[in-house]
């Protein structure tokens, strides 16, 4: 899978999470201070979990690299 593609999975399942949660906590009847702490914490979520991608791929983008030099000696 490319990076790419897996940020994209990513924003669309933490929308749907994210949706799912605002819309239980508008039918449960909560304040506006919970529903910024539900977007607030899925920012954070996304965050994280974009950085973890992005690492990810860096690293395999670094070992890939190393490769191609050891095997062209």
């Amino acid at each position: 899978m490319s990076e790419a593609k897996a940020l994209i999975l990513l924003v669309a399942a933490l929308l749907a999470a994210s949706g799912a949660v605002m819309v239980a906590c508008i039918k449960l009847g909560a304040g506006g201070v919970v529903l910024g702490l539900v977007f607030g914490l899925s920012c954070a979520a996304g965050g994280y979990l974009s950085s973890l991608i992005v690492m990810h791929y860096a690293d395999a983008e670094k070992r890939r690299k190393r490769e191609e030099i050891i095997l062209s000696r």
